[in-house]
């Protein structure tokens, strides 16, 4: 069996809480997370909101403190630098607004992790180009600000922003939840072919069951900071084993 991209075991993740004037409690939002993605593997994390999967994610890729391990591409992610990271694992935001800075051209913005990684300019505008066309946007979006753009123009270029670190996992968090119908499956017919051509694996994270049993060969099922079920995804739409699921399935 090959290495696996992500392998999490016995993650979690605590907050202080404030209680009182002087008083705090420590507050578990994730607990005893266990998690493997394989190489090329599309992975669907379900779960209505506060659970506790954009904490899981920000944990995965270093973000907030947490217990336990977490190793990208057979490598403690505690033992990486920032640039061996951000090839490791990059997390798409569901609010492309809020991660694209709004006083950055589109080319810009899709440069700035080559000029951070010292590369030379003819290859870093080459790169623009070539993310422009593999997010399906011509080249003349280069000289385009984000607020010139749709929402799902924007989260093309968060999705290329990503790419651009040429990582083996990409995190996506809630991407689809602020676009239109025909706007998400135009999104998601982006990341398949990305899988398919690039080999990229996904961590797609989501309160829609539908969307990701459709999407994701496997599913984690999150409630209140746990996993309470994980399985492929076919099996679980057929037989959810978990009131919740079935709850979130409508059944």
């Amino acid at each position: 069996m090959s290495q696996p991209v992500l392998d999490v075991q016995n993650l979690s993740v605590s907050y202080a809480v404030r209680t009182g004037v002087l008083r705090r409690i420590q507050k578990e939002t994730v607990r005893d997370v266990a998690l493997q993605i394989a190489e090329g593997e599309i992975f669907g994390l379900i779960g209505e909101s506060g659970c506790g999967k954009t904490t899981l994610a920000k944990a995965v890729c270093g973000l907030v403190p947490y217990t336990g391990t977490v190793s990208l591409c057979g490598r403690d992610l505690r033992s990486l630098r920032r640039l061996e990271r951000s090839g490791a694992v990059q997390l798409v935001f569901q609010n492309a607004d809020s991660a694209l800075d709004p006083c950055m051209s589109v080319g810009r913005l899709l440069e700035e992790p080559l000029i951070i990684r010292k590369e030379p300019k003819q290859r870093r505008l080459r790169a623009v180009r070539e993310t422009l066309e593999a997010v399906g946007l011509s080249e003349e979006y280069a000289g385009f600000r984000a607020a010139e753009l749709s929402g799902g123009q924007r989260q093309r270029v968060a999705i290329g922003c990503a790419l651009l670190a040429a990582p083996r996992l990409i995190i996506c968090d809630e991407i689809l939840a602020s676009l239109d119908v025909s706007v998400q499956a135009n999104i998601l017919n982006l990341l398949s072919r990305l899988n398919k051509e690039r080999g990229v694996s996904f961590l797609f994270i989501s309160h829609d069951i539908e969307t990701v049993c459709y999407f994701c060969s496997r599913i984690a099922v999150m409630y209140n900071g746990e996993f309470i079920e994980t399985g492929s995804a076919e099996d679980l739409y057929a037989a959810p084993s978990h009131p919740y699921t079935r709850r979130l399935l409508g059944r």
